[in-house]
C-alpha cells in the first residue's frame, strides 16, 4: 500500500509548506507512511483531469493505496 499526499498551491508565489506540514501531522497521528509527496500549481479553473491529481488518480495510484489531500 503506497501512501500519497497531494499538495496544490494556485500561483508560483504560493507554496505548499503548510499543506505538507499539515498531512504530516495527519499521516503520523495515524500511522500513515511513508508518504510520497505530489506537489501541483495549477488553477482552480483547470480541470481535476489535468492537474497532477488526475494523473495520480487515474495513473499511478492502485486499488488499496491512500491518497491525502
Amino acid at each position: 500500500m503506497a501512501v500519497y499526499a497531494y499538495l496544490r498551491v494556485s500561483t508560483d508565489q504560493q507554496d505548499v509548506d503548510n499543506q505538507r506540514y499539515g498531512v504530516l501531522v495527519y499521516a503520523n497521528a495515524r500511522g500513515l507512511g511513508p508518504l510520497d509527496f505530489v506537489e501541483d500549481t495549477a488553477s482552480g479553473r483547470l480541470a481535476w483531469r489535468e492537474r497532477a491529481v488526475g494523473r495520480l488518480l487515474t495513473a499511478t495510484a492502485q486499488a488499496g493505496d491512500v491518497v491525502l489531500f
